[in-house]
């Protein structure tokens, strides 16, 4: 399964629990590698047909902190660097 783009998604839903909302809402800023922790701070909402939304989640239990496995967080840490390899090479081209 490594290699598939959606790896970290599906690594997060397995790992942690979190819904498909909260994996697609969720922010680097909301990840702490020291701690092994993530925060629920958002989730993403279909609106329409087609259209998404970023909201609060519905209940205040909604809201939590995740504990990450140091297997959960070395997954991330490469899929935070990958994704600045790719930013930076997609900025090259324009």
């Amino acid at each position: 399964m490594k290699g598939n783009s959606n790896f970290i998604i599906y690594l997060l839903a397995i790992y942690t629990g979190m819904r498909r909302g909260e994996i697609l809402a969720l922010r680097w800023q909301n990840c702490n590698f020291d701690e092994k922790k993530i925060s629920i701070r958002q989730t993403l909402y279909r609106t329409g047909a087609s259209k998404l939304q970023f909201q609060e989640p519905k209940t205040r239990g909604s809201k939590r902190v995740i504990s990450l496995s140091d297997y959960a967080v070395a997954c991330l840490r490469k899929h935070k660097a990958e994704q600045k390899v790719v930013k930076m090479w997609s900025f090259a081209y324009f």
